[in-house]
This record gives C-alpha cells, structure tokens and sequence, in this order.
C-alpha cells in the first residue's frame, strides 16, 4: 500500500462504450482533497477521445496525476502489479462476466471498486473493495473513492488482505486443480 498520502489507482480494459471509462475521469475531476494517480492500461476506439477528456478535465488539478499505458502482455500487466504499489482496482463497467481484471488485481492483494453487473459480486464485495450500481452517478463514484483513501492503515491493510483471501481461496487455479486432483484419488 502507499505510504506517501497518494492513492494509486488502476484500471484495465478495452476502451470502447461499455467499459464507461469516462465516468472515472469525470469522478477523479471531482475529488478535490486526496492525491491520486491514475493509471489505465488497454486501448480501443475511445482511447483518443477519453485522452482529451482527461487532459481538459484532470490536466489543471495539482491533486491528480494520470497515464494511459495502452495495450500491455498479461504478463507486462502482472510484473506492473509486482513492482509498482497500487491500492485501488476500478471498474465501471456496465455489464460484465466473471472480472479476470479484479480477479487478477484480487490476487496481488488489491481491493478493488466495481459496479454490481454480472459476476462481479462472486469477486468484489464491501470486505475486499466495494460494490457500486451500476447506474452510480460520478459523484457516487468520487464519494467511494475518496472515501477509501480516507480509511486509516490498518482498514486499507485489511481490505488488501481480504482482496488476497477471496482470490487465493476461490480463484487459486493451481490450488484448486490440486485439491480437485486429490479428491478425485480418494474416489
């Protein structure tokens, strides 16, 4: 987690209508008194459409800091999580299945915040990250996210913990083909 005041907040999917990123650009331009980076990785048609938005939206507020880092491997995105510190995963999307994005951020011990649409509440849930409707207005979205980076240490370590525990105890492919393997043995 980060020690220096900044929240540091990620974001991964395609950039097209559905993945509503322009709601977390709208929401980060509303949040006055918490230091934030933002750093989104995927491309899409919307990629140059949502860099003006943020640039006219985010580029006057000394407060926060953003990057597109456009299309990276899986596995560039998995050494990102193993070096870089990131206390938050969003996702804002409007449908969705089961998140491999959360799930992925989950096993790096990242809560995340994710509206309420399709398997994201097998994933994400107020103990590792929070859940939103998925007709949340911005200012709901800024509310959760400066409520977040208001919670002390020890809850944010806790939320972290938890995000780790939901995807070593559920989606832990290597853990549960063992244990399926050896319930099957004892057939």
């Amino acid at each position: 987690a980060s020690t220096d005041g900044t929240l540091r907040i990620v974001s991964c999917s395609n950039a097209i209508p559905l993945k509503r990123i322009h709601l977390i650009i709208e929401a980060l331009a509303q949040i006055t008194d918490v230091e934030i980076s933002w750093t989104h990785f995927g491309n899409g048609e919307l990629l140059n459409k949502l860099k003006q938005q943020a640039s006219e939206l985010l580029d006057g507020k000394a407060n926060i800091q953003y990057q597109f880092a456009g299309q990276v491997s899986n596995a560039e995105l998995m050494q990102y999580y193993s070096t870089n510190t990131v206390d938050l995963f969003i996702n804002v999307s409007e449908t969705e299945g089961i998140p491999v994005s959360i799930m992925e951020a989950h096993s790096f011990g990242i809560p995340a915040i994710a509206t309420n649409v399709g398997g994201v509440s097998e994933v994400t849930n107020n103990h590792n990250g929070r859940l939103i409707d998925a007709n949340s207005s911005v200012e709901d979205i800024a509310q959760k996210i400066a409520k977040y980076a208001s919670l002390s240490t020890q809850i944010k370590q806790q939320f972290r913990e938890n995000a780790y525990a939901t995807w070593n105890n559920i989606y832990n492919a290597q853990k549960n083909y063992t244990a399926f393997v050896d319930g099957v043995m004892k057939l």
